[in-house]
């Protein structure tokens, strides 16, 4: 019977609703029930599979756009302070100095806004276009909403942060301002310029590692952007590699994993495979007989039968899917497939359940359920649950002696075969189709090694993100090094006057940033793993431990070198400047 409630929007609302259905119709009416949210977790859950890393992407973006655009605004404010205290000393006030250098920021940004919503909706149009044909659906547009809220958003931001630093200038007294110009204020790094003084480093890079301690603000701000840029590179380096374990446990692992396959010789004009696993015309090997072959031929390192038992599991199908109950004859555990809970079975009766099929119909550990096969009932008993990606969304499996116990056949109708490193598989084939044909069986390579196109798109977009991520963090370095450069130009002309060469300049500009670069992996790292739990979840899976911990020392020590890599490579345009300056120019009276 089918039933559609008022109210069924969860788990909860559909339990509710069966227990009234129960208690309308006479006792044990009702045997079991199957919910529609099933179905639909099946039908959606590759697309849900993108929305988690999608969203931690968007955060570190948006996170790193509202820091640039915090970087650019007041160091644009920041670096006139001078031109601040003249207007000052003219009679501005410090809300009309705040009022124009906010008016000042908003001008580009309002151009910048204008652009990039025309541009960021004509570039989006045909992707969603492009996917909205592939699924067949209409074609979809960007909500004029977003538009506004981006807008209107970042103009707020911008309108913010430039008011903040703007208030701060047009409040320092006239005389302050214009005496002390860009320099930092005084005792701002002494104790760490002392304590560095006495580390065993070259002095340029001793001087270059206290200059953040003379400027915390601005070198909080440098941390920041590197932290974020690290951890997105962390995040995106152990997402990626947790993809590449996952397509390689689902396309080589369990029922997938074989050098060469063994399968029935098909009948004239009918293809192999084309039969149901109860057809009486379905063609099935003789599984001793192959099994002694397979033993005999030179090369064999191991193999194993398996099929489509043909049973029924009570309370089937779900969300119009029946559950598939292999049977597995000979050595299985070669495959690895991964367990996630309990143990492989090891006696008749026995049974493996995938993780999917247990968590469709709340299955665990010590249960059992009924299976029926030719008008017989089986009761099995589940050891384990295994992370199986192999045909159907839910199956178990079993030893095909709990079928041959009971006097029914276990229905093997292929044989997975493992060769030795050092065996040809065409000669292989060879030796081995000339003694399985009088078993009218025969042999064929293993193809089912292909790339899963939903884990390629999302290697994709991860590569993509960590990109443009990369680069923003690296632009917001490099616009806080240029500001830093150039307030310091005097300075850097008294270290060249006392015989600092264009080496040591760029060795004291780099290391000023190298520091900040070395926090954002430990971040990234629990970035990855919150989501990467989420992923598994919105496809119905529970993922194996290969897959959620891919974070090894080979991993993490580049990692760690990432962040100091994206400084770096921010700071490098300015301290290349900076040794370019000449001496003179630099102590000329500004």
């Amino acid at each position: 019977m089918l039933y559609r409630f008022a109210k069924a929007g969860s788990d909860a609302d559909l339990a509710t609703d069966k227990q009234a259905v129960a208690a309308a119709v006479p006792a044990g009416a009702v045997g079991d029930g199957q919910s529609y949210l099933t179905a639909k977790q099946q039908a959606i859950g590759n697309a849900k599979a993108f929305v988690p890393f999608l969203i931690a992407f968007g955060i570190l973006g948006l996170v790193l756009s509202v820091l640039i655009i915090a970087i650019v605004v007041s160091g644009a404010v920041a670096s006139q302070i001078r031109r601040i205290a003249i207007l000052k000393a003219l009679g501005f006030t410090p809300s009309q100095v705040a009022r124009a250098y906010t008016a000042q920021a908003m001008i580009p940004a309002t151009l910048g806004v204008v652009l990039g919503t025309i541009f960021g909706n004509l570039a989006a149009g045909p992707i969603l276009n492009g996917a909205s044909k592939q699924l067949g659906a209409a074609n979809a547009t960007i909500p004029l909403w977003v538009s506004v809220v981006v807008s209107l958003g970042t103009l707020l931001i911008v309108g913010v942060t430039a008011s903040i630093p703007a208030l701060r200038a047009g409040r320092m007294p006239a005389v302050q301002a214009l005496v002390v110009g860009r320099a930092p204020k005084a005792g701002h790094g002494q104790v760490a310029q002392r304590l560095a003084s006495r580390l065993p480093l070259p002095r340029a890079m001793s001087l270059g590692l206290v200059q953040p301690f003379a400027r915390p603000a601005r070198a909080a701000l440098v941390g920041v952007a590197v932290l974020l840029g690290t951890v997105s590179v962390t995040f995106a380096a152990g997402l990626g590699t947790a993809f590449s374990k996952y397509q390689d446990t689902t396309m080589s692992s369990g029922f997938n994993a074989a050098s060469q396959i063994v399968i029935p010789t098909a009948d004239v004009g009918v293809p192999w495979g084309q039969y149901g696993p109860d057809d009486p015309h379905h063609p099935y090997l003789d599984v001793p007989k192959v099994a002694a072959v397979l033993a005999k031929v030179p090369g064999t390192k191991a193999a194993f039968g398996w099929g489509e038992s043909g049973a029924t599991m009570i309370g089937a199908p779900i969300g119009g899917e029946s559950p598939v109950l292999y049977s597995v004859s000979g050595d299985f555990s070669w495959t690895n497939m991964e367990l996630l809970s309990g143990r492989w079975y090891s006696a008749p009766g026995e049974v493996v359940v995938g993780d999917k099929l247990a968590s469709a119909v709340g299955i665990h550990v010590g249960d059992n359920f009924i299976v029926v096969q030719q008008n017989k009932q089986l009761s099995l008993k589940v050891v384990g649950i295994s992370f199986d990606t192999h045909g159907t969304d839910y199956s178990a499996m079993t030893d095909a002696a709990t079928f041959t116990d009971a006097g029914l056949a276990p229905h093997i109708d292929q044989f997975n075969v493992e060769l030795a490193s050092n065996v040809n598989g065409t000669d292989w084939s060879t030796s081995a189709a000339a003694a399985l044909t009088p078993l009218n069986a025969s042999v064929q390579s293993n193809s089912d090694g292909g790339k899963n196109l939903v884990v390629i798109t999302m290697d994709a977009l991860v590569a993509m993100f960590t990109l443009v991520l990369t680069v923003v963090a690296a632009l917001g370095v490099l616009s806080m090094v240029v500001q830093d450069t150039r307030e310091r130009v005097h300075d850097m002309g008294i270290f060249k006057a006392l015989g600092m060469t264009p080496k040591q300049t760029i060795a004291m500009v780099l290391t000023s940033v190298t520091l900040t670069g070395l926090i954002g992996v430990p971040i990234g790292v629990a970035v990855e793993r919150a989501t990467l739990s989420p992923m598994g979840h919105a496809i119905g899976r529970h993922l194996p431990p290969n897959v959620t911990h891919v974070y090894t020392a080979g991993l993490l020590l580049p990692l760690l070198a990432a962040g100091v890599v994206i400084a770096l490579l921010g700071a490098l345009l300015p301290a290349g400047w900076a040794a370019r300056s000449r001496t003179a120019t630099a102590l000329r009276t500004e």
